[in-house]
């Protein structure tokens, strides 16, 4: 549906999930409604979670935002939600993706060594710190990443570089 989206019955489906989340441990807010009931949201965060706090927003319009908020990256997520069990779906995934997103903070100064590397599907970047530990990054070809990382770290490690 494209207006319409009966956001007191979604509420009530809400206020199932927030139940089942509160009882995992999680912390939730109730639902929250804008002042003009128009906007339908909730605010989840789970100490098990690298990232502080997931927001979910439904508008009576049909759209939807997932919001995982952290100091360094946040990530939006915009969907189109045409039924309440779109609304249902939409709030399981959410929940299940936050806590699966992973922020990694990688110090310049303890960096060791880096390898880009490209690839057909993938390109991705190793990097072995001076304390042994070792990371690896991925992400599709067709992103610019390589090429953002290689202008930027080129300059900042030197020959500890190769690309």
């Amino acid at each position: 549906m494209t207006y319409g989206m009966n956001l007191s019955t979604a509420a009530a489906r809400l206020e199932s999930h927030i139940r089942g989340w509160r009882a995992d441990g999680m912390q939730v807010s109730d639902a929250l409604w804008a002042a003009d009931a128009a906007v339908l949201e909730v605010r989840i965060a789970s100490p098990s979670w690298q990232i502080p706090l997931t927001v979910i927003q439904l508008y009576e319009s049909g759209h939807a935002r997932a919001l995982f908020l952290s100091p360094t990256d946040p990530i939006e997520e915009r969907h189109r939600i045409p039924s309440l069990d779109a609304w249902n779906t939409l709030l399981t995934e959410t929940v299940t993706r936050a806590a699966r997103v992973r922020h990694k903070l990688i110090p310049f100064a303890g960096m060791a060594a880096a390898r880009l590397h490209g690839g057909v599907t993938t390109s991705g970047m190793e990097v072995v710190m001076t304390d042994g530990t070792r990371h690896k990054l991925l992400w599709a070809t067709l992103d610019p990443a390589r090429r953002l990382l290689r202008e930027r770290l080129l300059p900042l490690l030197g020959a500890r570089l190769s690309h």
